[in-house]
């Protein structure tokens, strides 16, 4: 189980054999990933050819139609505002603000954390 490196130390071999508990867990994450990643693929390819089918299909439009998608594209994700609420009402805008009201909100009791924004 140990090789002697030289005289005064011992370095671990690593053994050929798996450790199936710790090795489950990696593949089963491995996989799942994959899977994932073959998922949104597939969905991706799927939305292009049926985009390239519509732009076929409509002549007419299809130039506006490609050219509001390249926009969109490039403007990227567009997130909502969330907002959030000091505890008299006042919106709350900055970060500190915002996290400081989700830590009082978050040391009370189970029960007071489904009170507190109701």
């Amino acid at each position: 189980m140990f090789e002697v490196v030289d005289a005064r130390s011992l370095v671990p071999v690593v053994a050929a054999t798996p450790n199936p508990v710790v090795d489950t867990g990696i593949d089963r994450y491995r996989q799942a990933k994959q899977a994932a990643a073959r998922t949104v693929l597939e969905a991706k390819t799927r939305v292009w050819e049926e985009f390239g089918e519509a732009m076929e299909e409509d002549y007419r439009s299809a130039s506006k139609r490609f050219w509001q998608t390249v926009r969109r594209l490039r403007r990227g994700k567009q997130y909502s505002a969330n907002t959030v609420y000091s505890a008299g009402g006042e919106l709350l805008t900055s970060t500190g603000d915002i996290v400081g009201r989700w830590k009082k909100n978050f040391r009370g009791s189970p029960q007071s954390h489904r009170l507190a924004f109701q």
